[in-house]
């Protein structure tokens, strides 16, 4: 398996995350909205992703530059399916 069969692998499993979490109402929008421009994703601070999303990344292994990364993967998929 390559690393981008794994990133999608990964990021459809944080995906499924959030569809299935309590709060998938409050999240997904924040999702579609992404953080501002200025500080983008590493430094995204909305306390909804820091206390229930983040540490998901961190658990499959993704910090840093890597994080970002992935949760702008994750926002390609939200909003996919989700903004009209």
């Amino acid at each position: 398996m390559s690393i981008a069969d794994q990133w999608d692998i990964d990021a459809t499993r944080i995906y499924h995350y959030i569809l299935h979490h309590p709060q998938k109402n409050t999240i997904v929008p924040l999702y579609i909205k992404g953080p501002n421009r200025r500080d983008g994703f590493l430094y995204w601070n909305e306390p909804i992703i820091e206390h229930e999303v983040k540490d998901v990344l961190h658990n499959l292994g993704y910090d840093g530059a890597a994080y970002a990364l992935m949760q702008k993967k994750v926002q390609a998929i939200v909003r996919k399916y989700h903004q009209l």
